[in-house]
């Protein structure tokens, strides 16, 4: 289930525990000059630091059972196996050169059982 994301605008995607779901974080794409910089944190809603990735490092660094896929103007976040600890606001964190921004994207339990 994906959803663009706007800065400063939370999405909502819904899945039941045990599933695999991917949270999207799109951002503004500029050409490769400036984007050369592209730095990328993905935090979970308890703000553990679930993937970082560098783009002119080529370096990505993700906590066991979460994976990070990146293309031009969009970086998605993949939970192996939704565990009940993983619903909430996770927050992808872009920032390009100068520019900064904070996307939150709440994951929510499908089955509607409290959290």
């Amino acid at each position: 289930m994906m959803a663009p994301v706007s800065a400063g605008s939370v999405v909502k995607v819904l899945c039941q525990p045990g599933q695999r779901v991917t949270l999207p974080c799109s951002y503004h794409y500029e050409d490769q000059t400036h984007i050369s910089q592209l730095s990328v944190q993905w935090r979970s809603p308890h703000n553990q630091l679930l993937c970082h990735y560098i783009k002119h490092k080529d370096f990505q660094n993700c906590t066991m059972g979460y994976t990070m896929t990146y293309s031009p103007g969009t970086i998605t976040l993949t939970i192996q196996q939704v565990r009940v600890e993983d619903f909430g606001a996770h927050v992808c964190s872009v920032s390009k050169r100068h520019e900064f921004s904070d996307y939150s994207i709440e994951l929510a339990n499908a089955s509607g059982d409290e959290e």
